[in-house]
């Protein structure tokens, strides 16, 4: 009789164990997606999406701008990026967050400075292709406030917050990681 009661409690935690792995797979279904990344802005490759609790400096996320920002996505058409995911019909951008609320902007003829400090390979162009591209005018200085942030991308030549700004927490859909 004892053994039979062992076995019956191996089996339960057995189960426990194997219901358990089975809820946060059935989770990470629903919460995670996987996100191919074409573009030079970020590491070329594949990407896992996670919900956004609290965005963080240094991190990487997937951004659709809001329907305010018109005249960038009019541009963003213009330089080619396709229909995709987001409410407004475009695509999801993957960009770095280099400066959080309390942060302070400054866009110079050497590139973002962000709390006095250059960022590597910052200076914004103005066009791309005969594209008029919209950047930050030189001279341009703001202090994010509470759900600000200003996003870049590895590549000099990213569409980023030099062209269309800050954006705001809602606007952050979610943390991405680079898988390969």
């Amino acid at each position: 009789m004892p053994d039979k009661l062992i076995l019956q409690r191996i089996f339960i935690k057995f189960a426990l164990v194997i219901g358990t792995v089975i809820m946060i797979f059935g989770l990470l279904f629903i919460f995670v997606k996987p996100v191919e990344n074409k573009s030079s802005s970020m590491a070329i490759g594949r990407y896992m999406a996670f919900p956004v609790f609290k965005p963080e400096l240094g991190n990487t996320y997937t951004i659709c701008l809001s329907p305010d920002k018109k005249k960038y996505l009019n541009t963003m058409s213009k330089l080619g990026l396709e229909a995709g995911d987001c409410a407004n019909g475009y695509i999801s951008l993957l960009k770095q967050i280099v400066a959080v609320p309390g942060d302070i902007i400054e866009i110079t003829m050497r590139g973002v400075l962000v709390n006095h400090q250059l960022i590597a390979n910052s200076q914004s162009s103005t066009t791309y292709n005969n594209i008029n591209l919209l950047p930050l005018k030189i001279g341009y200085i703001h202090k994010l406030v509470n759900n600000e942030y200003f996003v870049m991308g590895i590549d000099p030549q990213s569409y980023d917050s030099r062209y269309f700004g800050m954006i705001s927490q809602s606007e952050i859909t979610a943390r991405a990681i680079f898988l390969r």
